[in-house]
């Protein structure tokens, strides 16, 4: 483990810990990934989506689904989300719309997504 402490007093803005929960997930240090996630505040809808992926891969598929339902809802107040969410093709439009680049993490996050429920 990192040995990464939150506090109120020196918590890093959300950003930095979304991304670095995100890439401890990439790196398939699930635990860690999963220490930091339940810290920081779900601000951003790729977030919810990297939630849900993140339990699905660890087996958690009841909180998998609870963090793909939160996404899909917030995905759906915005104006392309909506879209997607209508076609059924969420994780398509993830896909297509991160900064995520490599073709591993992609089908690492895809497949997460898909066990958790999130439509195509």
């Amino acid at each position: 483990m990192w040995g990464v402490r939150i506090t109120t007093q020196s918590a890093p803005p959300d950003w930095y810990l979304t991304y670095l929960s995100a890439a401890l997930f990439f790196a398939r240090r699930y635990e860690e990934s999963k220490a930091i996630r339940l810290h920081v505040p779900d601000v951003y809808v790729d977030s919810s989506f990297l939630g849900a992926a993140l339990f699905a891969q660890m087996g958690m598929l009841e909180e998998a689904k609870r963090w793909a339902n939160r996404g899909i809802a917030r995905l759906a107040a915005t104006p392309g989300g909506a879209l997607a969410v209508a076609e059924g093709r969420v994780i398509q439009a993830l896909l297509d719309n991160n900064p995520y680049r490599r073709q591993e993490d992609l089908d690492h996050f895809a497949e997460g997504m898909r066990k958790a429920g999130v439509p195509g």
